[in-house]
């Protein structure tokens, strides 16, 4: 697979210094997605998921990082980066480490939580969280635990489409 990287933070005077958060950080069709749970949640395979099925849908989709991402504020926006040293790989449970296009840089337009808990009808207040200050609207999702991955690329895949409305 080949490797680009392109930056979206360009000259661009930063607001503060970035601070490293264990989760993943993609785009889906214009929509910068980071995606956070505890270790073993699932966040690495729903990431692959979702690229390997923009790709069949004919979207565009991209890689930003896997399991650790830099996070940053610019103009009033989080900013999402992985960090050189594992840019362009992301891990598929059971092969290893894989090398994967990427995206340097991203801003972030939706929150993937990915839980232990399930609520069939979650209360509206989940569907926004705090971010280093910034409020962004949210998803919350079970862990493969809980659900399958069919499943949770459903659910993420309707708040994505709630985000490009």
């Amino acid at each position: 697979m080949r490797i680009a990287a392109r930056s979206y933070s360009g000259d661009k005077q930063l607001d503060d210094e970035p601070q490293n958060f264990h989760a993943n950080g993609m785009i889906f069709d214009g929509v910068g997605i980071f995606i956070r749970g505890a270790s073993g949640s699932g966040k690495s395979l729903l990431t692959l998921s979702l690229l390997q099925f923009a790709s069949a849908l004919g979207k565009q989709a991209i890689l930003v990082g896997d399991d650790r991402l830099d996070l940053y504020k610019q103009n009033q926006r989080l900013i999402m980066q992985a960090p050189d040293q594992i840019a362009g790989k992301i891990e598929l449970a059971g092969r290893g480490i894989i090398s994967c296009e990427y995206e340097k840089t991203a801003p972030i337009d939706l929150i993937i939580d990915l839980s232990k808990t399930y609520q069939r009808m979650p209360d509206k207040s989940r569907f926004s969280a705090s971010l280093l200050d910034v409020e962004l609207p949210a998803c919350p999702i079970p862990d493969l635990s809980i659900i399958g991955l069919e499943h949770q690329r459903l659910l993420a895949l309707e708040a994505i489409k709630h985000q490009k409305n």
